[in-house]
């Protein structure tokens, strides 16, 4: 599996390096009601698009498993509690038998 991992690690590496080589030409980015402009390569702005995409998806996830995880601190404080009290039942001495009443008579 960890071998798997990392044949498409390098994969999407090296189409990483063709897509920024074969993507070297300017373009000009701009935020149109900014006056701001830049002229990056092709490149450049594709992969950084992909960044923001990928930071927007992960927050998008955290945001949406906050339940899931409100739920698993809420069951690892319980099982906690419940370890503790267990240990508190085991360490108390046992008490004694109670005396049996079942005497034979004769």
């Amino acid at each position: 599996m960890k071998f798997l991992a990392w044949l498409i690690f390098v994969a999407v590496g090296l189409l990483t390096v063709v897509l920024a080589v074969a993507n070297r030409g300017p373009v000009t980015f701009s935020l149109d009601p900014l006056p701001l402009a830049f002229d990056l390569p092709l490149y450049a702005v594709i992969l950084a698009s992909v960044f923001v995409g990928l930071l927007i998806g992960a927050g998008a996830m955290w945001l949406r498993d906050g339940k899931v995880r409100r739920l698993a601190r809420q069951r690892r404080r319980e099982a906690a509690k419940l370890e503790k009290e267990l240990r508190a039942v085991r360490e108390e001495p046992a008490l004694p038998a109670p005396a049996s009443r079942t005497g034979a008579a004769g």
